[in-house]
């Protein structure tokens, strides 16, 4: 059984979400769906995608609900904030 980290701050959901973009998402989506956006679930790896940030986080959560979320504008500025959402 492996433990996952559970952030505990801003800082940290972007550390992981930047990290698991770099290491298995990058290359893939900036070939195929820059200028859009991915929702990453920093707990699961598991990522989602959508035309507007907004709709990238709508579907996380309707299949991750209880996701920690980090989202990028695919081929764009690093990364947008962390926001909380319940």
């Amino acid at each position: 059984m492996t433990t996952k980290t559970i952030p505990a701050s801003p800082e940290q959901i972007v550390e992981m979400g930047e990290a698991i973009y770099r290491k298995t998402l990058k290359k893939e989506l900036e070939a195929s769906s820059k200028g859009e956006y991915v929702a990453i679930d920093v707990l699961t790896g598991k990522s989602y995608l959508g035309k507007y940030g907004e709709i990238a986080l709508i579907e996380a959560r309707k299949k991750s609900p209880y996701g920690i979320f980090h989202l990028i504008r695919i081929g764009g500025p690093v990364s947008l904030g962390v926001r909380y959402v319940r």
